[in-house]
């Protein structure tokens, strides 16, 4: 980048480089030092800062001299995506004897196993009392069907 940049998201200044914070549209960069024309920069992105829809990602470059004859600039914006967060494990049920046993991932964290007497309006659910834990991701309910549902 050559020699200093404004970048806003959604209309939000994001991130000042070398440039003095709030820098208007016509303030100079602060001087760079060797030539970094060709030289490529990481910011991390607040993800929180993104919406639903549309996002505008918009630059000022700034120059260090008004009477500077080159400029130099290129963007990229990339997005790693966490799978673990937006896809929900995956629940496996096998019968054995007359028990169940319930798995899901490890690695997926945050997930419980309830029960209830029933399942319609007004039922009360509660930390299953029955299930117990053979593994990280394995749970055993022995007799199923004993006149409770049972459901991760």
């Amino acid at each position: 980048m050559d020699d200093g940049a404004a970048v806003f998201l959604n209309g939000a200044p994001m991130l000042y480089f070398g440039l003095v914070t709030n820098a208007t549209y016509r303030t100079l960069a602060t001087a760079q030092s060797g030539n970094l024309e060709d030289t490529w920069f990481s910011f991390p992105v607040d993800p929180s800062k993104l919406t639903n829809g549309v996002n505008t990602l918009a630059v000022e470059v700034h120059q260090t001299s008004v009477s500077s004859a080159d400029l130099s600039f290129d963007l990229q914006l990339i997005a790693t995506l966490d799978a673990r967060a937006t896809i929900p494990p995956k629940l496996s049920m096998e019968r054995v004897g007359n028990g169940v046993r319930l798995c899901w991932p490890a690695a997926a964290t945050g997930y419980v196993l309830e029960e209830s007497d029933g399942i319609g309006d007004g039922s009360v659910w509660n930390r299953g009392t029955e299930a117990v834990q053979i593994l990280d991701d394995a749970f055993f309910v022995d007799e199923w069907g004993g006149g409770r549902d049972e459901v991760l």
